[in-house]
């Protein structure tokens, strides 16, 4: 009896009071409603799969269904895991800002007013300033009552603790611009580490997407030659073309949920002539697309694979001006995130010399600044103008169209109006769009060798499965002929092997389609670049999907007849 309970006790702290138990617990309480939801689904499908087809194509279903569940659970556990980044870029653009704020020694009420007036932080950043200002002015709190008041209502609990460590270093008189130097230090350097754990954890999970994509590739070819095997193809393949849609639709809209992308492209109020083309262009393309699809259906066309091919390549070469106008667009954004640090920086000496925008602007117009020196110009001649100076540099932000020169530039404009160090102030914001720049081109890295492999591993997907295609067309067109030439009590045993050219023409079209929209949606939802480049990525996939289809469909038709002529 001592035995049994010795062994009992072993077994409860190795295996039920474990840590490994304890977290498998708590992340099955924590996604409990996700888990009842999968297991539901499930029970749905396998049910359906065991009343609607035989034996093999069944119990090969349920294993699908349930192997894709764990995989799609693990897939959003390691996609929560990326956007997992404690310290958010707007606090470290905070820290910066008041940085240079604070070089100018102004009231601590115009330091955090500053802040909240901000267009660019987000809402739960700008309305925390924004009150902590209005207890402080209007309803008679003290600054350190105020923060303590205010850090309680904090998004995270690295800007509570931030402002909780304000708030002291304030009610003892400390030194704030020495305590803003620390915090940014070491909140920027945490931020920094956890951006490259998010890299390396991005590139395994990519690399995820492109293998599923690969396996779910080979699982529907299987499919389809399964259901010439023990028959019912139309209805086997059709189901396992909506799990396999449905599954790379999931993990692409997980992908889109969850990444947290680099800063780039900023919205500002005023769009220039070359968004508005972008926008109209590839509208345009977009409506093409869902007409097309429409008649499609509609007429029966999607049972021609030859027309669905030549559909696919117009519309992608309707949306390729829209497509290359994006990466004009993002071309140009990235120059004037390379040289605005060096603009920034020396600009901020010449007006720590000569406090005159105009004078000190004017020798900085005849350096080598790529594009920016366009936008420079123009701000210049509205400088002479006297148009006032903050609409002009919010102007100059707007034609940008970039985030982090736009950030710079209200972070500067504050400074001046403060009368703020602006050498120091210059260096200061030169220095932290420079590391921000080189976090971005680490992810640009990740994201150019994604997509080159993603492209690759679609032109696969798409030959792939039209040699099935072409060769289960070719072999039942074989069967046939040799059930002709055979008794016909015999014949009836070929005849599970009967499948339809139509149906395989649609079954291949519908699966590349939604294949092509859900690879569009994965490399949109990764991309570091302009909110537009969607255009350019279904523009790609589209004349890839298209261009593969119509070239493979008759070099697979000729090159497998010519093997199996002499079969026939």
């Amino acid at each position: 009896m001592s035995k049994k309970r010795r062994l009992l006790s072993i077994l409860r702290e190795k295996v039920v009071e474990s840590s490994a138990t304890r977290r498998v617990i708590y992340k099955v309480t924590a996604y409990k409603w996700i888990i009842a939801a999968i297991v539901v689904a499930d029970s749905l499908i396998i049910y359906y799969a065991i009343t609607a087809f035989p034996y093999p194509a069944s119990l090969l279903l349920g294993i699908l269904v349930v192997l894709g569940s764990f995989l799609l659970v693990f897939y959003f556990t390691a996609l929560k895991r990326i956007g997992i980044i404690p310290v958010s870029e707007d606090l470290v653009f905070i820290l910066v800002h008041l940085r240079c704020l604070i070089t100018g020694n102004p009231p601590l009420t115009a330091l955090l007013g500053k802040i909240g007036e901000t267009p660019f932080y987000r809402k739960k950043y700008s309305g925390m300033f924004q009150k902590l200002r209005n207890l402080i002015k209007n309803w008679g709190y003290s600054a350190p009552e105020a923060i303590r008041l205010v850090s309680r209502e904090a998004p995270s609990k690295v800007d509570e603790m931030f402002l909780q460590r304000l708030a002291a270093i304030v009610a003892t008189g400390g030194d704030i611009k020495e305590y803003l130097r620390i915090e940014y230090n070491t909140l920027f350097a945490e931020y920094v580490a956890a951006y490259t754990r998010m890299i390396n954890i991005l590139r395994v999970v990519l690399g995820i997407y492109t293998t599923l994509l690969a396996a779910l590739t080979f699982m529907l070819a299987n499919l389809m030659l399964l259901g010439m095997i023990f028959g019912g193809f139309t209805e086997l393949v059709m189901t396992g073309v909506t799990s396999i849609g449905f599954a790379l639709m999931s993990m692409a809209t997980l992908l889109y949920l969850f990444m947290r992308k680099p800063i780039f492209e900023s919205k500002p109020k005023w769009r220039s002539r070359l968004l508005v083309l972008i926008i109209l262009l590839g509208l345009t393309g977009f409506f093409s697309f869902a007409i097309m699809i429409a008649y499609l259906v509609i007429s029966l066309k999607i049972f021609d694979m030859e027309y669905v091919s030549l559909s696919l390549v117009l519309i992608g070469v309707l949306l390729l001006p829209a497509g290359i106008l994006v990466k004009i667009h993002e071309s140009r954004i990235n120059e004037y995130d390379i040289f605005f640090p060096a603009f920034i920086r020396s600009y901020g000496e010449q007006m720590a010399v000569v406090p005159n925008m105009i004078e000190s602007l004017k020798p900085l117009l005849i350096a080598e600044l790529g594009k920016l020196k366009g936008l420079l110009n123009r701000i210049y001649a509205r400088l002479i103008n006297r148009v006032d100076p903050r609409i002009a540099w919010a102007l100059f932000a707007d034609e940008s169209s970039s985030e982090m020169v736009t950030r710079g530039t209200y972070i500067f404009v504050d400074t001046v109006e403060v009368g703020g160090d602006l050498a120091e102030a210059g260096a200061l914001i030169s220095d932290h769009i420079n590391e921000i720049y080189r976090l971005r081109a680490s992810y640009v890295q990740v994201f150019k060798t994604f997509e080159a492999t993603l492209y690759l591993m679609h032109l696969t997907t798409v030959i792939l499965l039209i040699f099935v295609g072409s060769f289960i067309n070719i072999f039942t067109g074989i069967i046939a002929s040799l059930a002709e030439s055979i008794p016909s009590e015999y014949a009836g045993l070929l005849g599970i092997f009967a499948v339809s050219p139509i149906n395989i023409s649609l079954v291949t079209n519908i699966s590349l389609i939604v294949t092509t929209i859900a690879n569009t949606l994965a490399l949109y939802s990764v991309n570091p670049g302009s909110r537009y480049a969607i255009f350019y990525y279904l523009s790609v996939m589209l004349i890839i999907t298209g261009s593969a289809i119509y070239i493979g469909y008759f070099a697979m038709q000729g090159l497998i007849g010519r093997l199996v002529a002499p079969i026939s």
